[in-house]
């Protein structure tokens, strides 16, 4: 029985965390004695908000590692697209560690304001979120790395640990096959190339010669087919 005992209708609340590391929450409703009608439900929702900040870090993380790969397979960005894609890399463990406190609200159903509370990143540091986040941010780094100096080795490092980042978390880890943790790995890498390359791509038709932009085009379209054809397999 309810610790009140008493007769009345009752709202049994559950909230927990799932294999693949999302909350999934439901309620109860019953009565003892009587129905007297139910009680409100003050259960906080923060998804969107947990939705929002992976899409900004995600966003930040292709910008930066998709130039990056750019610039090593394809050809060097301007100094515009360089600029951009060092900011894009500096916002992904900010947005990361945002989301992840999202992540620690959104599985104790708290509201926005209990982001600083200890329990709330107590709870998010048991999240395989903790793992994409870091996975990216050490993207993020080898990015800029390969940027700035231009080192291929770096722009591989990081397009592997970005691609790495998606299965981390999600549900791949509560997939019925162990193939869906590569096979995710491989979309994640084909989408971080083909759509972080497009801005680079685009800013980098530029020269007035016909055959520089056809030329161009040849180098990036080599490995953009191979990458649109992973993401359809």
């Amino acid at each position: 029985p309810p610790p009140e005992a008493g007769r009345g209708t009752y709202v049994l609340r559950w909230r927990v965390a799932s294999a693949d590391g999302h909350p999934v929450a439901g309620s109860l409703v019953f009565s003892v004695g009587e129905v007297t009608g139910a009680a409100p439900d003050t259960v906080q929702q923060t998804a969107l908000f947990t939705v929002a900040l992976r899409a900004a870090m995600v966003t930040a993380l292709v910008s930066s590692v998709g130039a990056a790969v750019f610039t090593a397979s394809v050809a060097p960005v301007g100094a515009g697209i360089a600029r951009m894609a060092l900011g894009m890399a500096v916002l992904v463990l900010p947005f990361g560690l945002l989301w992840l406190g999202a992540e620690g609200m959104d599985r104790l159903g708290l509201p926005v304001s209990a982001l600083a509370q200890g329990a709330v990143w107590a709870e998010a540091i048991r999240s395989p979120v903790l793992y994409t986040v870091l996975l990216a941010a050490s993207a993020a780094a080898l990015a800029a790395a390969a940027l700035l100096p231009g080192s291929r080795m770096a722009a591989r490092a990081a397009l592997g640990l970005a691609a790495l980042s998606f299965p981390a978390s999600g549900h791949a880890l509560s997939a019925p096959t162990p193939l869906a943790l590569p096979l995710t790995a491989l979309h994640g890498g084909a989408m971080l190339f083909w759509v972080g390359a497009l801005i680079p791509l685009a800013a980098a038709l530029t020269p007035p010669d016909a055959s520089a932009r056809a030329a161009l085009l040849r180098r990036f379209s080599r490995p953009a087919v191979a990458a649109v054809l992973v993401l359809i397999g």
